[in-house]
């Protein structure tokens, strides 16, 4: 009588009747074993397209450091301050206005 009375009270809070699910044992062995050739390839193309990353940002830090060290201004541009740009061009101008006067007077010096 108890087993009768304790599935009334079941039924009647709404607890689902406990049902055993069955599987295969193709798929419970599906899930335990994985299959080797898509792991491997799966790794591979993971750890292939990681080098590849690794490699593209090497390659372009490379790239850069040289850039910066070919260039210097490439390296300060970033911090300059729009408010130094006309002392920078006078101090330009002046520069090529010495040397410009250098030159006439070396070419004037010759016989």
């Amino acid at each position: 009588m108890l087993p009768t009375a304790k599935r009334a009270v079941n039924k009647i809070i709404g607890y689902p009747e406990q049902t055993v699910t069955t599987i295969s044992t193709d798929t419970y062995v599906k899930g335990l074993v994985k299959d080797p050739k898509r792991e491997v390839r799966n790794s591979w193309a993971s750890l292939c397209f990681f080098c590849f990353v690794f490699l593209i940002r090497t390659v372009f830090s490379q790239a850069v450091g040289y850039l910066k060290g070919l260039f210097p201004i490439l390296g300060w541009i970033t911090r300059y301050s729009t408010s130094y740009s006309r002392c920078l061009f006078l101090h330009i101008l002046t520069l090529i206005k010495i040397s410009h006067g250098l030159l006439v007077i070396l070419l004037l010096a010759l016989p």
